[in-house]
């Protein structure tokens, strides 16, 4: 039987290695859209508990307030069945309430979440786009055009939430939107439902997206479908021209246009 010589070996080990470098960047994509098309799994079972708790109020979307923020409302249809002290806890739910498989929690989401030096999170992926306004008859901030939040009352915040179908553009307006920070977890109402604002510089907001950065994310529509987008591609207005953080009428972030 012939063997092999140190030559032949090492011409295999080399043609090994080349083929091995062709192959994982296409292996690291394949991993990449995986998990983009997981992450749209979880959004649209997501649009699909917003869709359950509006039959149930009057065609509202859930409330976001200090007491019991938009989530854990949520908790009645995602199988958690939190009791109501554990809804108005607003502190950090263990794993086990939820398991390792949340669908509030994006696979490519890697930062490190945290409750007071607890690693026992439940990490937060997503966002429903913050709705915000000032005093008086409800104006609605042009930074906080969303679809859940509150808005300034003398002294303190009363809780508002849209009506689906008030949004006349539901394929053109977000409902939810990736974002992730190390305080956002289920349960917890910091952070729990924000938007676009002047309050982040434009790149400490694409630092925070789970996707490729400034490149692509996952958004929801209020339709309920979901779109990997650019997002300045989200910013363009519907005449043309380029919104900002302090001020989204016209664009995809605004739900009155």
């Amino acid at each position: 039987m012939k063997k092999f010589s140190l030559i032949e070996l090492l011409v295999v080990v080399a043609i090994i290695g080349i083929l091995s470098s062709l192959l994982l960047p296409a292996l690291g994509k394949s991993r990449d859209k995986a998990k983009m098309a997981a992450c749209k799994n979880n959004m649209k079972q997501i649009a699909f508990m917003y869709s359950m708790y509006s039959d149930d109020n009057d065609g509202y979307y859930m409330f976001n307030e200090v007491g019991i923020n938009w989530n854990d409302r949520l908790s009645d249809y995602d199988g958690r069945n939190l009791t109501l002290n554990q809804k108005k806890a607003q502190g950090n739910l263990p794993s086990s309430i939820f398991g390792e498989d949340s669908i509030y929690a994006c696979p490519a989401d890697d930062v490190v979440t945290s409750f007071g030096g607890n690693l026992d999170c439940i990490k937060l992926s997503y966002s429903p786009n913050g709705l915000a306004g000032g005093d008086g008859a409800g104006g609605i901030y042009d930074n906080g055009r969303g679809i859940t939040g509150s808005y300034n009352y003398g002294n303190g915040h009363v809780p508002r939430s849209q009506r689906i179908s008030d949004i006349s553009k539901s394929s053109e307006s977000i409902s939810t939107f990736e974002f992730s920070d190390p305080s956002r977890m289920l349960g917890r109402n910091w952070w729990s439902a924000v938007g676009v604002s002047g309050a982040w510089g434009l790149e400490d907001h694409l630092e925070k997206l789970p996707h490729e950065g400034v490149e692509k994310a996952n958004y929801m529509m209020v339709d309920g479908h979901v779109e990997s987008l650019n997002f300045y591609k989200t910013l363009q207005t519907s005449g043309g021209t380029m919104g900002s953080f302090s001020d989204t009428r016209n664009t995809m972030w605004d739900s009155f246009k």
